[in-house]
């Protein structure tokens, strides 16, 4: 079952990989993050790539707003920081939407100076001509968007599922499974959109330790014993090649000082699952989106 699920090639290396593994002292899998910021209001980059690092990761999808700064961050320490270009806030400095930034990232991602696109922040999220540039590109390009909206509200559904069918041949990640979504949106989202993907950020976190900025909602997706709740593990089953591992470090709040809780809480919603269907959360899934890039 799990075979016909996940892509074949992928498939078959994964098993490869676990046949060769020692049954006695299996390696935990490498963990890629492909979502968390660069925190320059509070740490040194120095400081959060070494925390990082403390924390267990192997490789970071590292976001910020100024391209100069996340490309030359990548040349210092490569293999482990995927440069990112984020869509800046109205108050924050930094890169903004207007008409030039789809351009700005094509040559930027042909240029192989970054990777990815976003996080786009779910405010400017929707029709507008300006964005549609940034899916152009990320459609020419094969790079990866990752995309911060709401799914509790139908038009963000609407126009999720608009640029998807629009743009084919673009790779959207949904950030944070939707923010509020539940496994049956999500899925029927997965089962329309082959080049949709989702990242488990926030949503991984241990319940109760977060509420975050929604009305106290705690939005973990998993049980008190941080396990995953039986209706996202039948859906990451069933779908096991559309799920990014991501924490989504940040400046806001305390998450920063929580990297080491949040590695040992994914590893411990993941151990359950079969190997292949690990790996591919935990880093193989990132890795075909990114197609080498970041290397």
């Amino acid at each position: 079952m799990i075979a016909r699920l996940l892509p074949a090639a992928l498939f078959a290396a994964m098993l490869a990989t676990c046949a060769t593994a020692s049954p006695r002292a299996v390696a935990p899998v490498p963990l890629l993050d492909a979502h968390t910021h660069l925190m320059v209001e509070i740490l040194s980059a120095d400081e959060e790539i070494a925390l990082l690092r403390k924390a267990g990761l192997d490789r970071v999808m590292l976001m910020h707003t100024d391209p100069d700064v996340i490309s030359a961050l990548a040349r210092k320490y490569p293999g482990f920081v995927i440069p990112s270009l984020s869509v800046a806030r109205p108050t924050v400095k930094g890169l903004h939407l207007d008409a030039d930034t789809g351009p700005l990232m094509l040559r930027l991602r042909q240029a192989r100076q970054i990777c990815g696109f976003g996080e786009i922040p779910g405010f400017i999220f929707g029709d507008n001509p300006d964005f549609q540039s940034v899916y152009a590109a990320a459609a020419a390009t094969g790079a990866p968007v990752n995309i911060h909206t709401d799914l509790a509200k139908p038009e963000n559904v609407a126009a999720l599922e608009a640029a998807a069918s629009a743009y084919p041949k673009a790779h959207f990640v949904l950030a944070h499974l939707g923010w509020t979504a539940g496994p049956e949106l999500i899925g029927r989202l997965l089962d329309a959109h082959p080049n949709l993907y989702t990242d488990v950020s926030i949503r991984f976190d241990p319940p109760g330790s977060l509420p975050w900025r929604n009305n106290g909602l705690d939005l973990s997706i998993l049980t008190a014993d941080r396990t995953l709740q039986p209706g996202w593990r039948a859906l990451i089953e069933r779908r096991p090649d559309r799920f990014l591992f991501a924490m989504d470090i940040n400046s806001f709040g305390p998450r920063y000082t929580m990297m080491e809780e949040l590695v040992a809480t994914a590893r411990k919603a993941l151990a359950p699952l079969p190997r292949p269907i690990q790996a591919a959360i935990a880093h193989g899934n990132a890795e075909r989106l990114l197609a080498g890039c970041g290397r």
